[in-house]
């Protein structure tokens, strides 16, 4: 019986490690198109109006709780209190602030963005389309400058820097949000690379910040009270076996698939940690990571690894099940403007919606890889 009971134990523990992050999205890359398509109806009626009315959901929270779906659309966690609400950011004020956020004129970004100013911040919007960073600055009430800035080139993050330092003397918050979700493939197979030969999602989501941070590093330690905040993914649990590449064979030689979304946002959670263990406890820069959880931006409809009838499905659907892009932000909100912050010493953590922290992948606390993908990007970037 013992023997039974703990067979049914380890049986239970690998299931929760296969639900992780994107492990309903793996099933559809790896199933064929009538699985997929079974799939997807199965989750649409799964997630619909009906099922959440009659109080199913209200289970979720208890069996995901420690799992990597835990907060990933509002129906998980049904009748748990929210760790912040729009009512506490209300009675924020940021007059005086400065945040810096990339990938700022959509999405999670925009969203950011359009609060930071509403509560008073200086908001730079750092992003690739020139055209569309000034429309989107031009929707926000409240002080916005549009620059531009592609992260996936480290001369874009250079001339960037030469441009946005000298308009401040102090940056408060630093949001590093940019990010594109799958890879692309050369004719021959491999990986797709940047204009500086970097995996093209490792350059775009991780490298280009880690730049950015070293640029402006100086300004973020004039400020009394620095907040760091990295858009990250529940897709960091689902990384290859080894975590983060530290090599540049590793990382332009490995598959395709979602492993490099995962790496990406895997790395950027070991780098709060990394970063937050150099600066020290008493440090007055706080440095965490977040997942928006599955927010109704644009990223599904770019997706081009989902098929287009799943791309369309999802588009149909995700007003209906999904955060919105603003509840999306919110817990990178808390981050970065929670006075609480520094009384509660929230450094180096990682959360999922709504402000509730996790339990990042076991790989985030392997202090040596730490300090080797530090130093694998610092060789990138020079």
């Amino acid at each position: 019986r013992t023997s039974n009971k703990q067979a049914t134990s380890n049986k239970q523990a690998s299931l929760r490690e296969e639900i992780g992050t994107m492990g309903a999205l793996g099933t559809i890359f790896t199933c064929g198109t009538a699985a997929a398509l079974v799939f997807s109806v199965a989750i649409g009626l799964f997630l619909s109006g009906v099922p959440r009315q009659l109080g199913f959901f209200t289970i979720m929270p208890g069996l995901l709780e420690g799992h990597g779906l835990y907060g990933l659309v509002p129906a998980f966690i049904d009748g748990v209190p929210w760790g912040y609400t729009f009512d506490d950011l209300s009675k924020v004020r940021l007059d005086g602030q400065n945040a810096l956020v990339t990938g700022a004129n959509a999405g999670i970004g925009f969203s950011l963005s359009r609060h930071l100013a509403k509560q008073g911040a200086t908001v730079y919007m750092a992003c690739r389309n020139v055209p569309k960073c000034a429309a989107a600055s031009a929707k926000i009430e409240g002080h916005t400058v549009p620059l531009t800035m592609d992260t996936s080139s480290l001369a874009s993050v250079r001339a960037f820097a030469e441009d946005f330092l000298p308009r401040v003397d102090t940056l408060d918050m630093l949001y590093l949000n940019a990010g594109t979700g799958a890879p692309y493939l050369n004719e021959d197979g491999s990986l797709g690379t940047s204009v500086d030969g970097i995996e093209h999602v490792f350059a775009t989501n991780y490298v280009g910040h880690h730049l950015l941070y070293q640029l402006v590093a100086a300004k973020v330690a004039e400020s009394p009270v620095a907040r760091i905040v990295l858009t990250s993914s529940l897709s960091h649990y689902h990384s290859y076996p080894y975590g983060v590449a530290t090599s540049i064979e590793q990382l332009n030689g490995a598959s395709g698939g979602m492993k490099p979304y995962g790496q990406s946002k895997l790395a950027q959670v070991l780098w709060a940690q990394e970063l937050t263990r150099q600066l020290g406890d008493d440090a007055t820069i706080f440095v965490n990571s977040f997942h928006p959880g599955a927010a109704a931006s644009e990223i599904w409809s770019k997706n081009h690894l989902l098929p287009i009838f799943i791309r369309d499905f999802i588009e149909s659907v995700k007003d209906d099940v999904m955060w919105s892009c603003d509840e999306g932000a919110l817990t990178g909100l808390y981050l970065g403007v929670h006075v609480g912050l520094v009384d509660t010493n929230v450094r180096g953590k990682y959360f999922h919606p709504q402000s509730h922290a996790m339990v990042p992948a076991k790989a985030t606390f392997d202090e040596e890889l730490q300090k080797r993908v530090w130093e694998f990007s610092d060789q990138l970037t020079k």
